[in-house]
């Protein structure tokens, strides 16, 4: 079962003064971001618990929620990685995956510019 979401979500890692209306899609994109990484931080800590829903093989869940574990999100909301110590262990068990890096390299060719991003995976 999944950890609860720690109640100190809502007063810790706000965004800036210049962000903080608290109707703006960006806050609640914080806000919302936040909790999911407290749910990602608590399943891999779990004995044995290598991917989110099942702890020997990804399902949908891990390919889901893969894109919102990549450095860029992480620089987008302003917070470190290092906060999510077992968060962080979990998408690099996922790149090592073949169809993920498969996937990864060919993103950039399917009808759009290359996003920085790809470039980013490349070094890892």
């Amino acid at each position: 079962m999944l950890a609860a979401v720690p109640a100190q979500v809502a007063e810790q890692d706000e965004p800036s003064a210049a962000t903080k209306d608290y109707q703006a899609p960006g806050f609640r994109l914080h806000k919302g971001t936040l909790r999911q990484w407290y749910i990602l931080e608590a399943r891999p800590s779990e004995p044995g618990q290598n991917f989110i829903a099942l702890k020997d093989r990804p399902t949908i869940a891990d390919t889901s929620y893969l894109p919102f574990s990549m450095p860029c999100i992480f620089q987008l909301v302003g917070v470190g990685m290092q906060e999510w110590s077992h968060f962080d262990k979990w998408p690099q068990n996922m790149l090592s995956r073949q169809a993920i890096k498969t996937v990864l390299s060919r993103a950039p060719t399917l009808g759009h510019d290359a996003h920085p991003i790809f470039e980013e995976r490349k070094t890892l």
